[in-house]
């Protein structure tokens, strides 16, 4: 077979994708792309140990932090390879709410203790359910009903019982 016939189905592969599918990865790349260079200058801005050390953490020594984690808006990012991202998770290079940036909204990046500490996790389910408890009497801001700010903080709440159980 000729060389050029076994590229052909690489080079046609965008025109064998649906439009709508290719939509959604130009999107999700896109979002990840805006992520990295929002985590570049979020890093820049003297709240976090200086990029030569965070490259150190990574063991990285040509620069590639940079292009990954541009600092301003005006650079374009290199997209950052699951092998990386994962270097970055593993060394604890990052921060989670960093990280979390490169993921869709409503899923975070949590680490997974060695050890659950029971006396904690009751403490906040004890904390949430008195809360959700709280919530349900007329006395709150929607009577009986949750109100809107009840509503957020028992999803932190949540969200503490879950991160103490992981």
């Amino acid at each position: 077979m000729e060389p050029w016939l076994t590229l052909f189905p690489l080079i046609n592969m965008r025109a064998c994708l649906a439009p709508e599918r290719l939509q959604i990865v130009c999107e999700d790349t896109a979002n990840v792309l805006a992520a990295q260079t929002e985590i570049g200058i979020r890093l820049r801005d003297g709240s976090h140990p200086a990029i030569k050390v965070l490259e150190s953490r990574a063991g990285w020594k040509d620069g590639r932090f940079a292009r990954y984690f541009p600092a301003n808006r005006d650079e374009k990012p290199t997209q950052l390879p699951a092998g990386a991202l994962h270097t970055l998770i593993r060394r604890e290079v990052l921060p989670a709410e960093l990280l979390s940036l490169l993921v869709p909204d409503g899923v975070a990046l949590v680490a997974i203790p060695k050890r659950i500490d029971l006396d904690e996790l009751e403490r906040r389910c004890l904390a949430f359910l008195t809360r959700k408890h709280e919530a349900h009497t007329l006395e709150s801001p929607a009577g009986r009903d949750l109100s809107d700010c009840e509503t957020a903080e028992l999803i932190v709440l949540g969200e503490h019982v879950k991160a103490a159980g992981a």
